[in-house]
């Protein structure tokens, strides 16, 4: 008798962890996908991008993905679509 419940138990965690696995692929595929756009769509709008942006694109989470695609064509530079560049990684002057 308990074994059977030990084979149902095995089975149904089998089950869960399989559904968990999937989703968290789909999450990952949807998050790789989204994310390769935007740095697509945002090379042709303004060239080619600086490390700060790719890294800040690769950091986001889906929902911030969403947004920049979203405003990507309202945008007038890269800087204010993404939030500006962080310290430190702006070019010296002069």
């Amino acid at each position: 008798m308990l074994s059977e419940h030990v084979d149902e138990w095995t089975q149904k965690w089998k089950r869960e962890g399989l559904r968990e696995g999937l989703r968290e692929g789909e999450r990952a595929g949807k998050l790789e996908g989204k994310s390769d756009a935007l740095k697509r769509l945002l090379r042709v709008r303004f060239g080619e991008l600086p490390p700060w942006a790719q890294a800040r694109i690769d950091a986001a989470t889906l929902g911030q993905l969403d947004a920049w695609l979203d405003g990507l064509f309202l945008a007038a530079t890269l800087e204010i679509l993404l939030g500006g560049q962080p310290p430190g990684s702006r070019p010296p002057a002069g």
